[in-house]
């Protein structure tokens, strides 16, 4: 009952990463309308899934294993949300 419960976390992959994938486009069009608020609030939000999805890809990662698609779309949807966000901080002026 406690502890790693694989299939539960593999489960979580698919609509996190659905989050994901949302939030990182709000950010996109938040700095396409030169919202800096916006653009700042989405950029949470972001690292906010990135945190959440990646949780569950290490939690369920010998699964995650077993579907290739699904893996394929995590480290784009990662690797994506990773760009979009320093594109964010460069900005916002951040860096």
């Amino acid at each position: 009952m406690y502890g790693s419960v694989p299939l539960r976390h593999f489960r979580k992959i698919h609509p996190w990463l659905t989050r994901l994938e949302t939030a990182t486009a709000g950010l996109r069009q938040d700095m396409a309308k030169r919202n800096k608020v916006e653009t700042l609030r989405s950029l949470e939000d972001v690292w906010f899934w990135v945190g959440r999805s990646m949780c569950e890809v290490l939690s369920a990662q010998d699964m995650l294993a077993q579907d290739p698609a699904l893996a394929k779309r995590a480290e784009a949807a990662m690797s994506d949300a990773a760009l979009a966000a320093s594109q964010a901080k460069a900005y916002l002026g951040a860096e």
